[in-house]
């Protein structure tokens, strides 16, 4: 049977603060207390094993990092201390409230795209036009969200 996780948010968050190099990764130490550390959004979080305890994963701060619901469902789950934080590294967003926006948007992106009949991936070419569009309607995305706030500003 499993035991109980005894080890408090407020402990990781301690931990967090005083052991990860928030450079590049996706949540400010000040924050760390209020964000998801990979998404970077203001969401209840739970403590998401590094090495999960079904691989041996102690019950200590430094096994734990606070994810969103989402974030935690695709968090590697392997027997390797680096993964984790490797992950989140590479996946985060370095701006707050834009992960999954993005995210949204990359979709919609690729469903404008298909494949040749009887290939399965996409070509060069198409795969170029993913990145360009991607970039063209994050670039609106971004416009109107300083065209709202400028007009906050005029209020």
């Amino acid at each position: 049977m499993r035991c109980a996780m005894r080890t408090t948010k407020k402990q990781i968050v301690e931990w967090g603060r005083k052991n990860i190099n928030e450079c590049g990764y996706g949540v400010d130490a000040a924050h760390m207390h209020e964000r998801c550390w990979r998404c970077g959004y203001v969401r209840e979080t739970q403590r998401c094993h590094v090495i999960p305890h079904s691989l041996g994963g102690p019950d200590i701060p430094s096994n734990y990092r606070l994810l969103c619901e989402e974030c935690h469902h695709e968090a590697p789950n392997v027997n390797d201390p680096n993964a984790m934080d490797n992950w989140i590294r590479e996946t985060c967003s370095p701006f707050y409230d834009t992960f999954w926006k993005y995210r949204e948007i990359m979709y919609g992106v690729v469903e404008d795209t298909t494949h040749h009949f009887g290939h399965s991936n996409l070509n060069d070419s198409t795969r170029k036009w993913v990145e360009k569009e991607f970039k063209r309607r994050v670039n609106e995305e971004l416009e109107s969200r300083v065209e709202l706030a400028q007009g906050a500003d005029y209020v």
